[in-house]
């Protein structure tokens, strides 16, 4: 049987379609173990500190270069997308997992202590000495020691998400959600869209609470598994 030069032409043609085909078929996404193996990885190549949550289990783990410094035990711990008040909403917040969030707020609220002077007096000339006053008798009150850090508290990470850490309770309260409902009402006046937040909140003894309190700080990394 003779082949045609066009008939085989054809036939290679349509091999070579089939395995452009193949070629552009999108690679499936790696289980989420492997994924969060990945994502700890690349955590892992700096010495700077990260936790890692297992949500599932409820413990928390303070890490650096891939190693366990030390373990929390959460009594609860809950994802929850933010709704308004008055709403259903949803109980878990449709974020796949596994993810890294990064802490850009640490303690939204605070103030900082600022330093400032009562009267400002001219530097001497070089002809001129420089004049000590006499030191004036004061009593100096003894130093009160630093206030404990509290049990409660929240922080800002990116992606729209807080953290809450509470001794008892891992989703938004009634006056959060009325906070949030008279903020996005404001927002709504103002042409703009209020942003869905995604709240983890974490439940812990106010001992550790406190602890992790000192452990956070800006861009520290989170890893949700």
């Amino acid at each position: 049987m003779k082949i045609s030069n066009s008939h085989i032409a054809s036939c290679l043609w349509a091999l070579a379609f089939f395995s452009t085909s193949l070629g552009a078929a999108p690679t499936p996404a790696p289980p989420p173990g492997e994924r969060a193996l990945e994502l700890e990885l690349a955590l892992a190549e700096t010495p700077a500190l990260y936790l890692v949550l297992h949500l599932a289990e409820r413990r928390l783990e303070i890490k650096s270069r891939g190693v366990v410094l030390d373990r929390v035990a959460l009594t609860d711990a809950a994802l929850t997308l933010y709704s308004p008040l008055g709403s259903r909403g949803s109980l878990a917040a449709p974020v796949e997992l596994p993810v890294v969030r990064r802490v850009i707020e640490p303690n939204p609220g605070t103030t900082r202590k600022v330093v400032t002077v009562k009267e400002l007096a001219p530097y001497p000339q070089e002809d001129e000495e420089e004049e000590t006053p006499e030191p004036a008798a004061t009593h100096s009150p003894s130093k009160p020691s630093d206030p404990q850090p509290a049990a409660s508290y929240r922080a800002a990470l990116d992606g729209d998400w807080q953290l809450r850490i509470d001794p008892q309770a891992t989703r938004p309260s009634f006056f959060l959600r009325l906070g949030r409902l008279v903020a996005d009402a404001g927002r709504k006046a103002l042409g703009k869209p209020a942003p869905e937040t995604v709240i983890l909140g974490l439940a812990m003894p106010a001992d550790d609470a406190r602890r992790l309190h000192h452990l956070l700080d800006l861009d520290m990394a989170l890893l949700v598994r």
